[in-house]
């Protein structure tokens, strides 16, 4: 893991152990009455006089799966389209404080870093002379982290209706591509950043099972709302080019699905399994430039296809410390 992954992530817990300190105070300071709701996705028996801030530590078994990339001719190039196929897991960190608004909504800020591991990554490619094929990246390295904040109003029984917005930021690096591939040189590197902004609807249903509590939740947003950057080397007959583009999306869906089962543990600590489902499409015509170092760095254009598609079945699990 590289120094500046880690010192990102630091920052971003850094950030919001501020956010928490801030706001477990102003939460303390405006709190009158007994706070009668189970906090989000606690045991009843963890109730107390105003609502408890957490830290969490989670790992998935299972991967994210994530395919961004374009179709669509840049001349005088002869790349068809272009898809970068790769996985996404690794140790997320979180941090979340729920407060009570009006003794009518609980609201909730959260925010998380995702310490990823280096891993292989394919590029499908389709050509106009050549056999399609697939150029594999030996090294890949993820900054991810989200931002957000949530309310949640009871319609009692356990279940409660959800809106939200967060900001979701990830940035991939390819490198260290097999030369043996056409056109292909193991100087050549590839960069992708999607950054999404996403306001969600849903709702949630918590109940005790057993000596637990189980959560599910289902939310989601009939529009896809990102900003994406495109940025691909390559190499032909010696010549260095390079393909880049910005675009904003607007068109596509997201949903997301998730069972929950927590277990309260001593010291203020709860242990919980879970398993995840979510999809998100995006998709948005970006103009790519196509740069020629050895003409000069002239530019030719055209207008591609650009999508991002994450489907993933996650299982996993994560140990979250709470205080008041």
């Amino acid at each position: 893991m590289g120094t500046s992954r880690v010192s990102a992530g630091l920052r971003v817990c850094g950030l919001f152990c501020l956010l928490l300190a801030f706001g477990f105070t102003e939460a303390r300071t405006q709190m009158t009455g007994p706070f009668q709701m189970p906090f989000f996705g606690a045991p009843a028996s963890q109730e107390d006089s105003w609502p408890a801030a957490n830290v969490s530590v989670g790992v998935s078994t299972t991967p994210r799966r994530l395919r961004i990339g374009y179709s669509g001719l840049v001349p005088p190039g002869e790349c068809g389209s272009s898809y970068f196929v790769y996985p996404l897991g690794g140790i997320e960190v979180g941090a979340s404080l729920p407060l009570r608004l009006a003794n009518a909504f609980d609201v909730k800020f959260y925010g998380s870093y995702l310490f990823t591991r280096s891993v292989d990554a394919d590029q499908q490619i389709t050509w106009l002379t050549f056999p399609s094929g697939i150029r594999h990246w030996r090294r890949s390295s993820t900054d991810s982290y989200t931002l957000g904040a949530e309310i949640l109003s009871p319609l009692g029984s356990g279940t409660a209706l959800v809106g939200g917005t967060r900001w979701e930021s990830l940035t991939t690096t390819f490198k260290d591509p097999n030369p043996e591939y056409l056109l292909t040189v193991d100087t050549m590197q590839a960069q992708v950043t999607v950054t999404m902004y996403e306001p969600y609807v849903g709702f949630r249903f918590q109940q005790g099972v057993g000596p637990g509590g189980l959560t599910v939740r289902l939310v989601g947003f009939p529009f896809f709302l990102a900003t994406i950057q495109h940025f691909n080397t390559c190499n032909k007959d010696g010549d260095p080019l390079a393909h880049v583009g910005h675009a904003n999306v607007s068109r596509g869906y997201f949903v997301e699905a998730a069972v929950e089962y927590r277990l309260g543990l001593p010291q203020g600590l709860e242990a919980s399994g879970f398993v995840a489902w979510d999809v998100y499409r995006g998709q948005v015509p970006m103009y790519l430039e196509r740069i020629n170092a050895a003409l000069g760095n002239s530019t030719t254009g055209a207008v591609v296809d650009f999508s991002y598609d994450r489907t993933s079945l996650i299982v996993g699990g994560k140990v979250e410390l709470f205080w008041r």
